[in-house]
């Protein structure tokens, strides 16, 4: 018999391991840990831990071959077949994956490929670390070096404490909690007061309308009617009047910013007087979404905010806004005199709670969850009886703009709910499913009044429309800013493939435009605000989007520098960075951005110690970045200079996209740029040219 002939067990079984029908499709990892493996690569089990994923049939130990091809004196037909197949998946494996650059040895194109995808992936990952990371405000590094007034610096952290303080305590409503006569000192006369509100209503309110404009002027009057009869004010309108007058002196820019501090915390101290977190009312509420959404995030207090945030919607909730129009409720209010514009006011509050938010990848009520109709599309004066005033979107009101922001936040919950469903990353979606909701997005501008749109041809007609209401023309543009913004967070990971492959061109295309749009917008805002004296440059989310759009131009020129019009493609980022510039003054997430910018750059680069400090030699206005470099350096010990080939931030190390050859990336001209500085445009060009620092000094 054939078994007697084999002296040694060992190597019948060998030879059964050979013969086998099929070669093996788990991965090595699934196989040594004997998981059920999905057979992609990475297959689940790898993406979830992080490790590099690599098929069974690939990973075989030289040393085992090397040790069994000893044992195995005459190598057999099968083991043969088995290696020509193995040799086969091989070539498969390279042409269908990307694994770490300098792994493969394979054509030119297979290598474009992998590079491209690897590029993607780091740009994904890069901006959306650096965009949560701007937005976080985590601890500085060492080397930050920020020109800030010192009062104001105070006035941050007072109003970041006290609120923090009121989370910890909740007071009763006592003589002890008052608020008394020196804060009272801070409001405004009456008639200032009612230019102040004029001012909101006509240039803020469109932002976040969740306030009735003839009940807020109903509220000035009785609250200084009282102040003059020496009576107690009502608490929750004092709140919302001092976020009123805070953020209309914010916008102005004319005050000193302290004073909107100093009104801030008279608006803290109202509604910790009313109890705003035991028995919260509409206009505590308010007035927690006003300061939460336009105050706190400029200053860095995102903590607060996230707590704020929170805050107001479990109050929306207890006073049951979430389950204002279920079957109950109606059935309620049958045969009842309603009070229209304290419902229209109730549905502002609780979508406003429910869409915005610093959450990110998630939403924290889901809709099913809820009974709440969205808000009219009606002019505040228009809600009376009977309940029959709601316009469609196509009509033009004061709640366009909501309603705008409401529509896209809406395919945004579509895109996470897609993301979800998949099991995957945003970044890992189907290129069917990204061009779907490009398709929704921009088909938003159909639904809308014309006088929304941007083109020449629509501004053209509706002249007579923007010049009646002068907050049409930026509410527009805020609109379409936020539009861009979220196509170019749509298609950014599509940004390096779309340079070398056809099928994601419509892509980077799409991407680049669009961050050239929010640029451009930008740009547009800053000039429409001078002629109406508002600066919507201090909205956070102008800034943050600016930031983030920024961050793609600079990417883009960095891996892609063989693109044409390279001019061009300067100038635009030097735009762009004059008006980060210009946010820095009250936004410390534009400080924020700036400094991780220069940050994620410089690790980027391969730059050695030295290089820091003969880059002084470049411009005076130059050495406070080289200064505090050298300076962190010293200060902290554990600091190492970044290798030639650097891990961008939010990158997994075992992540085999997660390291890319930077050598060939000219980093070096870019990082050294000081923006606390002003410099000339001949000053922005000349950090672009190349060979500037050489090694020798």
């Amino acid at each position: 018999m054939k078994r007697s002939l084999s002296t040694n067990p060992s190597q019948d079984g060998h030879k059964e391991k050979i013969v086998r029908r099929q070669d093996p499709v788990s991965c090595q990892f699934c196989r040594t840990k004997k998981l059920k493996c999905d057979r992609k690569f990475p297959c689940s089990n790898c993406h979830s831990r992080k490790l590099s994923c690599t098929s069974a049939a690939t990973s075989a130990d030289p040393s085992s071959i090397q040790s069994k091809a000893f044992e195995s004196k005459q190598p057999s037909i099968q083991g043969i077949a088995e290696l020509n197949a193995r040799l086969k998946r091989v070539e498969e494996l390279l042409t269908k994956n990307f694994t770490p650059l300098g792994s493969l040895i394979d054509t030119p194109s297979a290598i474009s490929r992998q590079e491209t995808l690897a590029k993607d992936v780091q740009i994904t990952n890069t901006v959306s670390w650096l965009e949560s990371d701007a937005f976080e405000h985590r601890n500085l590094h060492a080397s930050t070096n920020y020109l800030i007034e010192q009062d104001l610096l105070s006035y941050d952290d007072e109003i970041a404490q006290t609120f923090t303080a009121s989370f910890l305590s909740v007071p009763a409503v006592s003589p002890g909690a008052s608020v008394n006569a020196q804060d009272l000192s801070l409001l405004p006369s009456r008639k200032y007061a009612r230019v102040l509100v004029k001012y909101f209503v006509e240039n803020v309110i469109w932002i976040y309308h969740i306030i009735h404009i003839p009940t807020l002027e109903s509220h000035l009057d009785r609250l200084y009617d009282d102040l003059e009869q020496n009576k107690q004010p009502q608490y929750g309108h004092l709140a919302l009047l001092s976020a009123v007058f805070a953020l209309s002196v914010y916008f102005q820019g004319v005050e000193p910013l302290s004073t909107t501090r100093r009104l801030t915390l008279l608006a803290q101290k109202a509604m910790c007087a009313a109890n705003y977190i035991g028995k919260p009312t509409i206009e505590s509420i308010q007035a927690v979404l006003l300061i939460a959404q336009h105050l706190l995030p400029s200053i860095g207090g995102i903590a607060t905010f996230r707590v704020l945030f929170t805050i107001a919607m479990h109050s929306a909730r207890s006073l049951g806004f979430d389950q204002l129009d279920s079957a109950q409720s109606k059935k309620r209010r049958d045969g009842k005199q309603l009070n229209y514009v304290e419902l229209e006011i109730k549905r502002r509050i609780w979508i406003m709670s429910f869409l915005s938010g610093p959450q990110s990848g998630t939403y924290m009520i889901h809709p099913q969850h809820m009974r709440c109709d969205y808000p009219s599309n009606v002019n505040d004066v228009d809600i009376r009886p009977p309940e029959d005033y709601n316009q469609p979107l196509t009509v033009e009101t004061e709640m366009t703009y909501y309603h705008f922001r409401l529509q896209l936040s809406i395919i945004c919950r579509e895109i996470i709910d897609a993301v979800q469903n998949l099991g995957c990353e945003i970044h890992e979606l189907p290129y069917e499913t990204v061009l779907g909701f490009d398709k929704k997005f921009t088909s938003i501008k159909s639904h809308f009044h014309p006088s929304f749109l941007l083109d020449a041809k629509s501004r053209a007609q509706h002249k007579d429309l923007d010049a009646k209401c002068p907050s049409l023309a930026v509410q527009r543009t805020a609109g379409h800013f936020g539009l861009q913004t979220r196509l170019t967070r749509l298609h950014r990971p599509y940004l390096a493939r779309g340079a070398h492959d056809p099928r994601y061109s419509y892509s980077r295309m799409v991407c680049l435009r669009s961050a050239r749009s929010v640029i451009e917008l930008g740009t547009e805002l800053t000039d429409q605000g001078k002629k109406q004296n508002f600066r919507p440059i201090r909205m956070w989310t102008v800034t943050h989007h600016i930031f983030v759009a920024t961050l793609i131009l600079v990417m883009d020129f960095c891996l892609n520098k063989d693109d044409p019009r390279p001019e061009e493609r300067k100038a635009e980022i030097m735009d762009a960075f004059k008006i980060l510039e210009t946010c820095q003054e009250t936004s410390t997430m534009a400080k924020r951005g700036l400094q991780q910018l220069r940050d994620i750059l410089r690790r980027g680069t391969s730059l050695p110690t030295e290089s820091f400090s003969q880059a002084q030699i470049l411009n005076n206005g130059l050495s406070d970045v080289s200064n505090s470099v050298n300076s962190s350096i010293q200060q902290n010990q554990d600091f190492q200079m970044p290798e030639t080939s650097a891990v961008f931030p939010g990158l997994y190390v075992s992540d085999p996209y997660s390291r890319v050859d930077w050598e060939k990336v000219d980093f070096d001209t870019i990082e050294n740029i000081n923006f606390d500085v002003d410099l000339s445009a001949d000053d922005f060009s000349t950090l672009f040219h190349n060979g500037m620092i050489s090694p020798g000094g």
